[in-house]
């Protein structure tokens, strides 16, 4: 399915060159033994996330089925067509010697291929003929969509298609097309056209030109496109505007919106100095390349790199390193090893595979150590040698996990917070990274899920309230391989007091009163406990005082003894870090109200009077002064009221009167004065 690609243009400038198999066998023996003690010595230390296996030296693996579970190709030891699946080969019944199946489907349950000279497919291994195109005599099946719906290959040498509608003759621009790959609906079809295309550049030399074709197909393949795209060229300074090249494309994602393949150039370059003018050729050097939907060419991906294979989204790459011979104008390059590319960078397959604990002893992955790749990546089918044979190998890769990263560190409890769990190689399908918590109560378990084709997942961790900082290890587990990180979950910040308010400022003594205190937040869960002092031992106020859950303030009554004087008492109010304080005046009583009872009252006959104050009378009692308008009624000097009491009363004294007369009663505490009357008669 490779094509002769770029060599013919080069003959004339290289007499020697190493030939593409040579170059794949060449391997000595000390290298290979030095690589396979290195190897299996890294391999023992590290979390095994890929492996590597050879398929035997008696199987020759043509494809990979889409799934990754099936490897087709050839019994070499009787050189009949045969399957890898499940751990061992299985030759298909019925088939004559030269038998082989290049292809298959999505699972491997339909194959194509050759027998007897004649195209051929296999369903749940029943073989059946293809039908040829009208007028050819032999033929063979080289492509199966994944879907099953379509097979390509040649009759004749003649490129067909084949679908439920019969087989059909795909047009090409150019004398001879090699079908490399075919979408899994089908529908693209991704070719090299070699040889006397339409609109051939003029180059120093005129042989073997080739460059890249798509073929669309559309309905049942009654109709079809073929695209020749032209050479994806970076050279800048091509003064002769000479540059011919060549480009081939391998592999297409699973609609065929991307391509993937290679490209190289080749320019005369004139020369200056002795003997000048002449040219010589010259190269701008080999990349990779993709061709989107449109046909137009993106920037090269990768430096000296072949794209053989990709996975369904072309998240992963799979081919080799080309190398250019000659100096010093380079016209000549050969293919070097498998590369595997993810993430923007490529790396040697080897390696790669080495990194992720797979025992590679022994193995070169050689220029077509990968043919295939299993639509989610996880499988790279190829071949390779092992210890100086070559042999089909299958290396399968699963991702472990890099990295957890809470997007802080430290936060309060009853939040959520985002996070992230990163992995080592794109994800396949229904990949769940597991995110356990070793203390639940706090942070629950959870998972993340990574998308096919991508490297990060992203969750959210949602944590409980709580009243110490608690520190939370989680730890990321994916297979074998985990990651953890340490996150702290804070109580709730303590806000700060805005405000701190009695009822009224005043307060006569061994009155009750309130106060409130007010937050800047509310509280939480468990609400909020705010400490209470005053500097005063007569005046009482709670300890504590609780602002509930989701409150900013709360009120609570406080009383004071009574006092003799006027006193300034200060309250304060504390809340973690921050303080409050407001002052409160206590007073003395003060009196309100003065009776005299009963009134009228005959001269000569005793009553009361009574005297009321707006607060108990302190310690020792308290003395109101009286005082009569009038001989005709005499009261005490003054009335003591005791302590603890609101009122007191003392007798009035009455003489006879010719008349009635109104005697005026008064009451004095300092400046308050409170006045009543009462009347004496005759």
């Amino acid at each position: 399915m490779r094509s002769p690609r770029r060599l013919a243009l080069l003959e004339c400038t290289l007499s020697k060159t190493i030939s593409k198999s040579q170059l794949r066998l060449f391997t000595s023996a000390y290298k290979v033994a030095a690589a396979f003690l290195l190897i299996a010595c890294m391999a023992t230390a590290l979390a095994q996330t890929a492996t590597l296996k050879g398929l035997g030296t008696k199987f020759s693996g043509k494809a990979l089925s889409r799934d990754g579970t099936v490897v087709v190709g050839v019994d070499t030891s009787s050189n009949k067509a045969a399957y890898w699946s499940s751990g061992t080969m299985h030759d298909l019944a019925g088939v004559a010697t030269g038998s082989v199946v290049n292809s298959c489907n999505q699972d491997g349950t339909v194959m194509v291929g050759q027998n007897n000279n004649l195209p051929c497919i296999w369903e749940s291994s029943i073989l059946e003929r293809l039908p040829l195109l009208g007028g050819t005599t032999s033929g063979t099946a080289t492509l199966i969509s994944a879907n099953g719906t379509t097979v390509a290959g040649y009759c004749d040498g003649i490129p067909v298609v084949w679908s439920l509608a019969g087989v059909f003759a795909l047009s090409a621009e150019s004398t001879s097309t090699i079908l490399n790959s075919i979408s899994d609906d089908g529908s693209t079809i991704v070719s090299d056209l070699t040889g006397g295309y339409a609109g051939q550049l003029t180059s120093p030399n005129t042989n073997g030109k080739q460059k890249p074709g798509v073929i669309q197909l559309s309905g049942l393949g009654l109709t079809q496109e073929t695209t020749s795209i032209n050479p994806y060229f970076v050279n800048t300074n091509d003064p002769e505007n000479d540059v011919v090249g060549y480009e081939d494309l391998f592999c297409t994602t699973a609609d065929g919106s991307v391509k993937y393949g290679s490209s190289f150039d080749v320019y005369l370059e004139p020369m200056t100095g002795s003997g000048a003018p002449y040219s010589v050729l010259d190269t701008d050097g080999f990349w990779a390349v993709a061709y989107s939907t449109n046909g137009a060419p993106q920037s090269p991906i990768f430096t000296d790199f072949e794209v053989h294979s990709c996975n369904v989204d072309g998240s992963v790459l799979a081919g080799c390193t080309v190398t250019q011979e000659g100096a010093p104008y380079l016209t000549q390059f050969a293919l070097g090893t498998s590369e595997i590319a993810f993430g923007g960078t490529s790396e040697n397959l080897n390696k790669f595979l080495t990194g992720k604990g797979a025992a590679t002893g022994g193995w070169t992955l050689s220029t077509v150590g990968t043919q295939a790749m299993s639509g989610d990546g996880s499988v790279i089918f190829g071949t390779g040698i092992a210890v100086n044979v070559t042999e089909t190998f299958t290396a399968t890769i699963s991702p472990a996990v890099s990295s957890l990263s809470p997007s802080q560190s430290s936060f309060v409890g009853g939040s959520s917070v985002q996070a992230t769990v990163g992995v080592d190689y794109p994800a396949p399908a229904n990949t769940t990274v597991t995110v356990t918590s070793n203390n639940t109560a706090v942070i629950p378990s959870t998972s993340a899920a990574v998308s096919q084709g991508t490297m990060l997942g992203a969750f959210t961790l949602t944590s409980k309230a709580v009243t110490v900082a608690t520190s939370v290890k989680l730890t990321a587990t994916l297979g074998t391989t985990s990651k953890t990180a340490t996150v702290t979950v804070n109580p709730p910040p303590t806000p700060a007091i805005t405000g701190f308010y009695p009822s009224a400022g005043v307060i006569v003594g061994g009155n009750a009163a309130t106060a409130s205190v007010t937050l800047a937040s509310a509280a939480g869960t468990s609400g909020y406990v705010v400490k209470l002092a005053t500097n005063t031992a007569g005046f009482t106020l709670p300890a504590t005082v609780t602002v509930a859950s989701g409150q900013k303030s709360v009120s609570f009554a406080m009383t004071s003894t009574p006092v003799t004087a006027v006193t300034h008492v200060t309250l304060t109010a504390t809340f973690g870090s921050s303080t409050e304080t407001t002052v409160v005046t206590v007073v003395p009583p003060s009196v309100t109200v003065v009776r005299v009872a009963p009134s009228p009252v005959v001269g000569g006959v005793s009553t009361k009077v009574a005297v009321y104050l707006n607060g108990k009378a302190p310690t020792g009692g308290f003395a109101v002064t009286v005082a009569s308008s009038s001989k005709s009624a005499t009261v005490p000097t003054t009335i003591t009221v005791p302590a603890g009491a609101t009122a007191a009363n003392a007798t009035v004294t009455t003489t006879a009167v010719a008349a009635a007369t109104v005697v005026v009663v008064s009451a004095q505490i300092g400046s308050i004065t409170v006045e009543t009357t009462m009347v004496v008669d005759p």
